[in-house]
């Protein structure tokens, strides 16, 4: 599993979020924000830009 997707993990659980607010959030379903988790989808700059804001970082922290 890459670094990035451990970040991501490991930040969202830190902030005691859910799968399913983030989704919501960057409107996507659940299973696609587990996807993306999990890295079984390719990840958009665009989209790993909208996950950076989202937990108000830099995408370079989540690299």
């Amino acid at each position: 599993m890459s670094q990035l997707l451990i970040n991501l993990r490991t930040l969202r659980e830190e902030r005691h979020i859910s799968q399913e607010a983030v989704a919501f959030n960057l409107k996507i379903t659940q299973s696609t924000y587990a996807k993306i988790e999990a890295g079984k989808t390719k990840l958009s700059v665009e989209r790993l830009q909208a996950i950076a804001d989202y937990f108000k970082v830099d995408v370079r922290e989540l690299m």
